[in-house]
């Protein structure tokens, strides 16, 4: 970003955002630009202009590899009993995921590294 306000000879100034606000921010004139994995939604289209994406991302369900057996299918997620889900930010789907799994509840963590570094005392089994 840096290098773009030098290329095009203005000034820059980061200011932070969360999902919830970024709509009203840039349109109240808070900023110019939002930078940084802002999902494109059919929501935010109707209120923002995106440009062309440069990185497609996918969602993906991370677990420990001794446990990657009791999670292949929709049926073994339905029938796994209570899943406490990790995700690092809040993401759409999870209101989809949340009424397709009833027995999912959704934790928001700071770093994915909580859950890759956890020594089994937070219940990230």
């Amino acid at each position: 970003m840096k290098k773009l306000a030098a290329e095009m000879e203005g000034k820059i100034a980061f200011v932070p955002y969360t999902f919830a606000n970024v709509l009203g921010a840039i349109n109240q004139g808070q900023f110019d630009i939002a930078i940084s994995g802002l999902q494109m939604t059919t929501k935010r289209i109707e209120h923002v202009g995106f440009t062309t994406p440069v990185l497609d991302l996918h969602y993906s369900f991370v677990v420990k590899d001794h446990r990657a057996d009791e999670f292949k299918t929709d049926k073994l997620l339905r029938e796994a009993g209570s899943l406490r889900i990790a995700s690092v930010g809040s993401y759409s789907i999870i209101p989809h995921l949340e009424k397709k799994f009833p027995n999912f509840k959704f934790d928001t963590i700071q770093s994915d590294r909580l859950f890759f570094e956890d020594d089994g005392k937070h219940g990230m089994a």
